[in-house]
């Protein structure tokens, strides 16, 4: 070989040594430079780590505090640290693979893991987690009144959550779940008395928003009830010209009811109070009429129709008739109310 040739060849190698040299010394660089700056390469720089979290859910509620990680790594190298960060926070130690969600804000983040490994080079995996600690919006648009005369109900209403979205709406009629639940719903031939409707709205981070509805149905007047008549009424007749009548009403919807009271053809009076007292009746066919409404204007009437008929007058008691006085005579303890006629009062004494 002449001098001119191995010349050639040194040149060549003295080239090629420092090629290699910079090119080492510049991926160095790179290594250090990202290592020291903390910017995370796009993928990692291997692409062999990935990121599974548990447990899996489209969006965590308040009742979530922490999530565990997984990770899959491809690398095959001796893992050195790991460490986590979420969205613009710094890199915190997380060898325990567990995130604190109570840190998290409301809405989406970003964890990103990054896993530095012995040999100095390290690798990342990130993803998305969603908080929602926010029930869902529920608008009532539409139900009946508290108290209604008909038998059918209609409801209407809306609902919404921005967090995570409406996962599922369950529709509850007395108790008993009405398939499918949806956002309109009409029932008919209820019965009689108390009702309760219920919405129960759930997101998928299984925030919950209820609504119950209550209310009665009545299309019936009040009851009326007597619950006492002196003096008795034997037959449809009597020889008293006088009457005392307690009774009681009772109403599905309420209490506050108006009643009215008419004796044969007479102008009416209110008899609210539940008693009435009748005095000096003229002997002849009597009907006292008793008439509850409430406020929904259903009405109910009950009556009591009688005879009063003369017998002729026991000597010393002015108007007492025979029937009269054997009735007190037998009953001695016969309660009378205040308005009874003198008279009688005398013949008790």
């Amino acid at each position: 070989m002449n001098l001119s040739k191995i010349k050639f060849v040194v040149k060549k190698m003295i080239l090629f040594s420092f090629l290699l040299l910079g090119i080492s010394c510049g991926g160095q660089k790179k290594q250090n430079q990202e290592s020291d700056s903390n910017i995370p390469a796009p993928n990692g720089l291997l692409g062999t780590l990935s990121l599974r979290i548990s447990p899996e859910k489209v969006a965590y509620s308040p009742s979530d505090q922490m999530v565990q990680f997984e990770l899959i790594d491809l690398s095959q190298f001796e893992v050195k640290e790991i460490l986590c960060k979420i969205n613009d926070q710094i890199y915190q130690s997380c060898q325990d693979k567990k995130i604190d969600l109570q840190k998290m804000n409301e809405g989406l983040s970003t964890i990103q893991i990054r896993v530095i490994y012995a040999n100095g080079l390290y690798e990342e995996a990130m993803s998305k987690i969603k908080i929602d600690r926010v029930n869902p919006i529920l608008k009532i648009v539409k139900t009946p009144g508290t108290m209604t005369k008909e038998r059918f109900a209609e409801f209407n209403f809306s609902a919404s959550d921005d967090g995570s979205g409406i996962e599922s709406l369950q529709c509850f009629l007395d108790g008993k779940e009405i398939l499918p639940c949806t956002s309109q719903y009409v029932s008919e031939g209820l019965n009689d008395g108390a009702h309760e409707f219920k919405f129960i709205v759930k997101d998928f981070a299984k925030n919950i928003s209820e609504f119950s509805h209550h209310w009665t149905v009545d299309t019936e007047g009040p009851q009326i009830n007597w619950t006492r008549i002196v003096p008795e009424i034997v037959l449809n007749r009597t020889s008293y010209k006088h009457l005392r009548v307690i009774f009681e009403t009772k109403d599905l919807s309420t209490q506050d009811l108006k009643v009215k009271c008419q004796l044969n053809l007479e102008p009416e009076f209110d008899c609210s109070s539940g008693k009435v007292s009748l005095n000096n009746l003229n002997v002849g066919i009597q009907k006292l009429v008793l008439k509850a409404q409430d406020p929904l204007g259903n009405v109910s009437e009950k009556f009591i129709e009688w005879e009063i008929y003369n017998e002729e007058l026991v000597a010393g008691y002015t108007g007492l008739s025979k029937t009269e006085l054997q009735t007190l005579r037998e009953f001695p303890q016969l309660s009378l109310t205040d308005g009874e006629p003198s008279y009688l009062k005398s013949a008790c004494g």
